[in-house]
């Protein structure tokens, strides 16, 4: 699939776990914002923390249309953006 970029922003997120390191991270062209979850925080909690991170990062960016693309179809479906 093709999309031709006409105003529309690009987000991708995902979350990470390795040993008990866990991470979230979002990407919106040449600028990624990373942070660092607890230990104990599952891969589903990343998940939700990366796609809350692009939320609170990128609410201000000045386009018509902000396209997210996430590996975590279940908690995309019920995600609300404002």
């Amino acid at each position: 699939m093709i999309l031709v970029n006409i105003g529309f922003g690009f987000l991708y997120t995902d979350g990470s776990r390795m040993g008990n390191q866990v991470a979230a991270a979002v990407v919106y062209g040449n600028v990624t914002k990373t942070t660092r979850l607890l230990n104990n925080a599952s891969i589903f909690r990343a998940e939700l923390h990366a796609i809350s991170l692009a939320q609170l990062s990128f609410a201000v960016v000045k386009r018509r249309i902000l396209l997210l693309f996430s590996d975590s179809y279940v908690k995309t479906g019920s995600y609300k953006w404002i």
